[in-house]
């Protein structure tokens, strides 16, 4: 479809709720020798945490390791839903309320 030239009457608002649906993601990467399990659980633990302070909502994240025993390099990816993509709606919301929740204060 060949571009318009114009911009939606609301492109800032479309904007926003797509950066607000995204997914969230992390990684945590260490040159770990040997790595123990205690290790293993401290980057997973540690790339949950940097997920879920970026707005992942905790139940919606998911972590992976890698382990590159050539190199002794042990990454740990998170990746989740953010607080509002995770949200289970269980109403609509009028007019009125979306307004009231987009509003800047």
């Amino acid at each position: 479809m060949p571009a318009t030239g114009r911009w939606s009457e609301d492109a800032e608002i479309i904007s926003s709720i797509g950066v607000a649906l995204a997914l969230v993601r992390d990684t945590v990467e260490r040159v770990i020798p040997n790595p123990t399990p205690d290790a293993l659980k401290a980057i997973r633990r540690e790339a949950f945490e940097a997920a879920v302070a970026l707005g992942a909502s905790p139940d919606a994240v998911e972590v992976t390791i890698e382990i590159d025993s050539r190199t002794q390099r042990v990454r740990a990816i998170a990746i989740g839903a953010s607080e509002m993509r995770a949200a289970e709606r269980t109403s609509e919301v009028t007019e009125t309320e979306a307004l009231g929740i987009a509003a800047v204060p």
